[in-house]
C-alpha cells in the first residue's frame, strides 16, 4: 500500500511517493505544451511503479472547484477550460482514495504537521493530504463494513467518518 503526492506547478508536475515526511522530489516533469494528460500520468505511473496505490494527494495552484475535482490552470492551455484530474487519477488507480487541494492548503498542512520551516513544501503538504484522505477511506469503508450509518450528511451526499456513525437499525 502506498500513497503518492502530486504537485501542479507553473511549468512542472512534481511527484513522490508519501514513505517519508522528508520535503524530497523523487521525480518531476516540464509540461509539454501538448499531451498534458499524457505526461502526467507517465510521471504518476513512473513514480508508482509496481506498487499498489492506495492514496493520491493532489495540490494544484490557480482556478479549480474541488468538489468537482476539477483544475483550470491558467499556465496549462489544454486545461484552461477544466480538467477533471480527480476523475483521471481515480480511473488510473481504482482502489485510491484521490484528494485534490490548493496548494496554499497543502503548505499549510506541511507547516502544521511538519513545522515552520517546511511550509514552502507543497509535495509535502499533498503527501499528507493523501494520508488524511486515506484515513478517510478507511474510516469509510470500515463503519460501513460494521453496519454503521452516518448521523448527518454533507453536502456531496453520505459518507461514513468514524467520528459521525451510529449502528444501523436492523
Amino acid at each position: 500500500m502506498t500513497a503518492l503526492a502530486l504537485v501542479l506547478r507553473r511549468a512542472e508536475f512534481a511527484a513522490d511517493r508519501v514513505v517519508g515526511i522528508d520535503g524530497r522530489t523523487l521525480a518531476w516533469r516540464q509540461i509539454p505544451a501538448r499531451g498534458v494528460w499524457q505526461s502526467c500520468r507517465e510521471l504518476l505511473l513512473d513514480v508508482a511503479g509496481d506498487d499498489e496505490i492506495t492514496a493520491v494527494g493532489i495540490a494544484a495552484a490557480g482556478r479549480m472547484r474541488m468538489r468537482a475535482g476539477v483544475v483550470a490552470p491558467a499556465e496549462i492551455l489544454e486545461w484552461r477550460g477544466g480538467f477533471g484530474i480527480v476523475a483521471a487519477v481515480q480511473r488510473m488507480f481504482p482502489i485510491a482514495a484521490v484528494q485534490l487541494a490548493p496548494r496554499s492548503m497543502c503548505a499549510a498542512l506541511s507547516a502544521r504537521g511538519v513545522g515552520v520551516a517546511a511550509s514552502e513544501d507543497v509535495l509535502t503538504g499533498a503527501g499528507l493530504l493523501a494520508l488524511l484522505a486515506e484515513d478517510y477511506a478507511i474510516r469509510h469503508s470500515s463503519a460501513r463494513d460494521h453496519g454503521m450509518e452516518p448521523i448527518g450528511q454533507r453536502p456531496t451526499g453520505r459518507w461514513y467518518p468514524a467520528a459521525c456513525v451510529r449502528p444501523r437499525p436492523r
